[in-house]
């Protein structure tokens, strides 16, 4: 970074966390690198809502710059807590450097890198404060997944670089990894259901014409993504009427990541064919397909560990009985 002391800027500001974003091409996008910057400080937010979740601070940021010399994007930023309280003695320093960890994280992944590592790298920084409240696995696992996808919007030689007092990391796309690659890296067990039938609830119908839609499973809400282009269609030209409230009746694939102590660290739904929309006004159920009956020696119910944000994703068995347990080994 030219003619710039982060040393000294940091206490100039009273920040506490630099990031720059370097293009390494003479003419950079500057739309695209203050684009990329707001991603990155939002992944940081949630970074630190998930390493102190039961005080989460607020990070905003102080100013950001565009440095023409080094064609790159500079923010600085600061943690601030509620209510202008200065927070819990070492929680400022914990959070930072606990971002930085995990940025460090990301760039070991490519190698292969444990996600108990990382929480045993954070636990030594928990320890210099042991009052703080341990850090959200789950969340933890989404904001670094967040971070991933935050890395795609680099280009090939850009680079991004995060700072705190106790040191710094600089990331390129080099080390990059999909997000199922980070989910294996993470997680001790993977179970997949390859046909299990859910009772889900609309939360939001997607107007947009997306996929996604946020439905209620029991009592928590998630988002699920519905290939089922059929009945999609059905719902974009209105020969189906699908309300909040509404439940769907569904043939899915789920996946779930559980860490070494069965924290839940991640759940996905992926319908494959809907079998039966009802609507709140009670008129007779919409069948889109006939329903796979179960059979009476179907598997029993497996229920999931709950995470440690509340959420509680109980499969019914799989229809087809193709249930798949796997010890989850990076590759």
């Amino acid at each position: 970074m030219s003619n710039i002391s982060v040393s000294q800027r940091l206490g100039d500001l009273k920040a506490d966390l630099m990031i720059e974003v370097v293009a390494q091409d003479e003419v950079g996008d500057l739309a695209r690198g203050f684009r990329t910057m707001e991603l990155f400080i939002d992944v940081c937010r949630k970074l630190s809502g998930a390493l102190l979740p039961d005080a989460p601070p607020s990070l905003r940021p102080l100013i950001v710059v565009e440095d023409i010399d080094s064609h790159s994007v500079i923010a600085w930023l600061r943690l601030d807590f509620s209510l202008g309280q200065p927070g819990p003695d070492g929680a400022i320093e914990y959070v930072n450097g606990g971002i930085v960890e995990s940025a460090k994280w990301l760039s070991n992944c490519r190698a292969g890198a444990d996600f108990q590592r990382l929480l045993g790298n954070l636990e030594a920084l928990h320890g210099k404060s042991s009052h703080l409240p341990p850090p959200d696995s789950a969340k933890l696992l989404r904001a670094l997944c967040e971070f991933q996808d935050a890395r795609t919007s680099l280009a090939t030689r850009d680079q991004v670089l995060f700072v705190a007092e106790s040191g710094g990391v600089r990331l390129d796309r080099s080390s990059l990894v999909p997000t199922d690659r980070l989910l294996r890296s993470a997680a001790r067990w993977h179970v997949k259901n390859e046909a299990t039938e859910l009772l889900l609830v609309v939360s939001a119908p997607d107007y947009s014409g997306g996929n996604i839609w946020s439905v209620q499973h029991n009592g928590a809400t998630v988002d699920v993504s519905i290939q089922d282009r059929a009945w999609l269609n059905a719902f974009e030209n209105r020969e189906i009427d699908v309300r909040e409230g509404d439940v769907l009746r569904a043939v899915a694939i789920t996946e779930q990541h559980y860490a070494a102590d069965g924290t839940l660290l991640n759940a996905q739904i992926r319908i494959t064919s809907i079998q039966e929309t009802t609507t709140l006004k009670g008129a007779a159920p919409t069948t889109t397909a006939q329903p796979t009956p179960v059979g009476a020696d179907a598997p029993p119910k497996f229920a999931a560990p709950s995470s440690s944000n509340g959420i509680n994703l109980s499969y019914s068995g799989p229809i087809t009985g193709n249930r798949a347990y796997s010890t989850a080994t990076p590759t």
